[in-house]
């Protein structure tokens, strides 16, 4: 079965997507960089395994794990340090709480608290009132929450599910 037209295949993020996040110029070096041809790249969509080759390509380049849309930047490792923290904790409700307490350490404009529901937790991850909330941060949170969601996957070893 091909690609439905109406459907958005869930492997690929759009150009525009990319520069969002990283602004225009930044997404332009990086993608040369990673030898993707702007003006030739078929319907304006890269592979998500691309979209994570360039996140760390930029962490790298610029030293910056922010990709330049946060209040400061965040020096390489600061996200591992927190993870480091979570992935000690006994259980996921003790570890996402340890999350909550730690992001806002990294002074940069983001944070996040914890919601529960009877059995149900949600961890929200939200810009502050010190970083305005546009697009670029957005993209930011999302591609954050992404990997945030897959590190607590492998390290519980079960799938969650956004809300």
């Amino acid at each position: 079965m091909g690609k439905s037209a109406t459907r958005p295949n869930l492997d690929e993020v759009s150009l525009e997507y990319v520069y969002d996040l990283f602004g225009a110029t930044r997404a332009s070096v990086l993608m040369r960089d990673a030898g993707i041809d702007e003006t030739s790249v078929q319907a304006h969509v890269i592979k998500k395994t691309d979209l994570w080759q360039i996140c760390i390509s930029s962490v790298m380049r610029y030293n910056d794990e922010g990709h330049g849309a946060l209040t400061r930047e965040l020096p390489m490792n600061s996200w591992s340090m927190i993870n480091a923290s979570v992935s000690q904790m006994p259980n996921l409700s003790k570890g996402l709480k340890k999350f909550v307490e730690l992001v806002p350490l990294l002074q940069c404009g983001i944070n996040a608290r914890i919601t529960t529901s009877g059995r149900d937790i949600k961890l929200s991850i939200f810009a502050t009132d010190a970083l305005s909330n546009n697009t670029r941060v957005e993209r930011y949170i999302e591609v954050m929450s992404a990997y945030f969601q897959s590190f607590i996957g492998w390290t519980t070893g079960r799938d969650w599910l956004p809300v």
